[in-house]
């Protein structure tokens, strides 16, 4: 008959710092023990029954994988490898390398999709938080704020819509290629599940605007603004914005969300300049390949 181990649970609690033994009986027998410090004979009825292990010599070993596992391949080589590529795509010139799109290149500075002749009146009113840029950070900035309670939120973009980078570049087949589940914020939220696993640009611009739409962030958004100045005034405990469009609001908080470069980059090479003549704007629903590409929040 096979060894087996008696698990109880209706045995007194232990006295006098003992612990009573489990015993190993035949399956299903009752047994009669006296508890060491009670004097008097209990029943003890079994609960549960399970093999007992076997024992250690009786045990199968399995050999142990040797502590370092050589490597298929030399990892200081493979590190000189990466610095050799780093170092050759890092510039002295840095920045230098581009221009900035003044001038001639001042085009490509405008707002390709956005009605022209725009104007509004100057702002001169109080808000709680100021939050410049209407990307992905000044989105996720405005929700959490209206998730928190607070009201008076203003969003100033310098394009005519939420999207940042994602409402500027619009050229043909353009995706992230970081998974949407990933890239993408507040789809819980939304209750929204991306199309694809890498989302395109139109589908990541929509997904903005309902963000805006979802958190009320239209209502006291400033759009085709851009903040000029943000400066702190003691007297009033609070930051005096100013902008491009003559506004001359006030806030308690500012929070600056434009990204790593909010204007577009052209290279300085007069060997790879674009022209006017060499690039297009898009007509209204059309998309096509800018010369100078941006990456803003």
């Amino acid at each position: 008959m096979p060894r087996t181990l008696v698990v109880t649970n209706d045995f007194p609690p232990c006295q006098g710092g003992r612990r009573p033994r489990l015993s190993r009986v035949p399956r299903g027998e009752r047994r009669q023990r006296r508890h060491p410090a009670g004097g008097q004979r209990l029943g003890r009825r079994l609960t549960a029954v399970a093999p007992i292990l076997p024992r250690r010599h009786e045990r199968k070993r399995t050999p142990c994988p040797p502590p370092h596992t050589p490597l298929d391949f030399d990892p200081d080589a493979l590190r000189a490898r990466y610095r050799a590529e780093r170092d050759r795509r890092i510039r002295p010139d840095g920045n230098r390398q581009y221009r900035r799109t003044t001038g001639e290149f001042g085009h490509f500075d405008e707002d390709p999709h956005a009605e022209p002749g725009f104007t509004r009146e100057p702002l001169t009113d109080h808000v709680d938080v100021v939050v410049v840029g209407g990307g992905f950070g000044g989105l996720l900035t405005g929700a959490r704020l209206r998730q928190a309670g607070v009201r008076g939120i203003r969003i100033i973009e310098k394009g005519a819509d939420f999207g940042g980078t994602w409402y500027w570049n619009r050229y043909p087949g353009i995706h992230c290629d970081i998974e949407s589940y990933v890239y993408m914020p507040l789809l819980e939220e939304l209750g929204y599940v991306p199309k694809w696993k890498y989302a395109p640009g139109e589908e990541i611009r929509e997904h903005a605007q309902a963000i805006a739409r979802h958190f009320d962030l239209y209502r006291d958004a400033c759009f085709r603004t851009q903040a000029t100045e943000l400066r702190w005034d003691e007297d009033e405990s609070a930051w005096a914005v100013t902008t491009d469009r003559g506004d001359r609001m006030t806030a308690r908080h500012v929070v600056v969300a434009t990204g790593c470069s909010a204007s577009p980059n052209s290279p300085a090479s007069k060997a790879s300049r674009p022209s006017r003549a060499t690039c297009s704007t898009p007509a209204a629903g059309t998309t096509t390949t800018p010369a100078a590409t941006r990456t803003a929040a």
